[in-house]
């Protein structure tokens, strides 16, 4: 099994009071992204699975990129006859039904969601940028994930122990 992170970039629409990142601005360059899909058509062919996660910042700022990458490696393992899964990790409020049901014809059925408890605790920990709170965004976007596809994974939320 050939497992392999790709983060997008390393900026985060949150203002996490916990959080260690810097969250610089940063995106993939175009050549980059290519020598990525170079890279997955040389090396795919050789496993039996391929693993592709997504991880950052928030991956879901690079919406464009990912889908474009996740497509090409999704392609890529189904000419080569390799089982494709994927993962990502995201604050969800960038998860919207529309990209759900993008990201999930492209075979992204795994997600991971931090909930840092109820809204009055959440909203105080998982601080937006903007205004706002993130609470009711990325329980709605959860709720649309849900009913995007039938094949994603339960949603799997993870109370913080912070």
């Amino acid at each position: 099994r050939l497992d392999v992170f790709v983060l997008p970039n390393m900026n985060c629409n949150f203002a996490c009071p916990y959080c260690y990142e810097e969250h610089a601005p940063s995106s993939l360059s175009a050549d980059t992204e290519e020598r990525i899909i170079a890279w997955f058509e040389t090396n795919a062919p050789n496993y039996k699975v391929v693993l592709l996660s997504w991880f950052g910042g928030e991956p879901l700022l690079s919406f464009e990129t990912l889908l474009r990458i996740q497509r090409r490696v999704q392609e890529v393992c189904r000419d080569a006859g390799v089982t494709f899964n994927s993962h990502i990790t995201t604050n969800g409020d960038l998860l919207t039904p529309d990209r759900a049901a993008a990201l999930c014809a492209a075979d992204l059925l795994s997600y991971q969601v931090t909930i840092d408890g109820p809204p009055d605790i959440h909203n105080v920990r998982r601080v937006l940028k903007g205004p706002g709170d993130s609470f009711d965004r990325v329980f709605a976007n959860l709720c649309g994930l849900a009913r995007a596809d039938h094949r994603a994974s339960a949603t799997r939320l993870r109370r913080a122990a912070r």
